[in-house]
């Protein structure tokens, strides 16, 4: 569930929602990441670590699925970002550990009109075969405030395709299109 915490009365309420099931799976998990502000709707768009899109209400204490994120049933996801007039949403399919290379790293812009997805660009072999760069997680991203830019930290290691996955932390930028990106 939900709570929240009055800074005035040093008191935590339990809201009257939660994270809704996986529509796949059935499962219901915690909350992973989330948008860091409100859209025009007054809701913030969240993911939990199997990679449920929902929305969140906090003034109505509520919740309302979206879909999943990525791959047939969802996937761990780290971080999220948002466009500047709130559209599009990039997220990063390969999170944790060795995933990366499973999905290829895929920058994802979700566009929350058309309600779908599309790839902006695969990281992983590129930076693999040329470089010698294993992705192994994202943690964390930021898109600049035209949208133009997306930045993201990422963990992993020169190293073979079965070799290290940490130990060394980069950061790639990622130009968004103007075509791409329309609001």
């Amino acid at each position: 569930p939900f709570v929240s915490y009055n800074q005035r009365t040093n008191r935590f309420r339990r809201l009257a929602c939660s994270i809704p099931a996986n529509p796949v799976s059935g499962l219901k998990t915690n909350l992973r990441a989330y948008t860091a502000r409100r859209t025009p709707g007054n809701f913030f768009w969240c993911l939990d670590y199997q990679g449920t899109l929902f929305r969140f209400y906090p003034e109505e204490e509520r919740t309302e699925l979206a879909g999943v994120n990525w791959d047939e049933s969802g996937v761990y996801i780290a971080s999220i970002a948002m466009s500047p007039k709130c559209r599009y949403l990039y997220y990063i399919a390969g999170s944790s550990s060795d995933s990366g290379k499973e999905w290829g790293l895929p920058v994802i812009q979700y566009d929350t009109v058309t309600d779908s997805k599309k790839v902006i660009a695969f990281l992983f072999d590129y930076y693999h075969d040329v470089y010698g760069y294993k992705a192994g997680g994202t943690f964390g991203i930021e898109l600049s405030e035209d949208g133009s830019l997306l930045v993201i930290q990422t963990n992993g290691a020169f190293a073979s395709l079965d070799g290290a996955t940490f130990g060394h932390p980069a950061i790639f930028s990622v130009h968004i299109p103007e075509s791409e990106r329309e609001e």
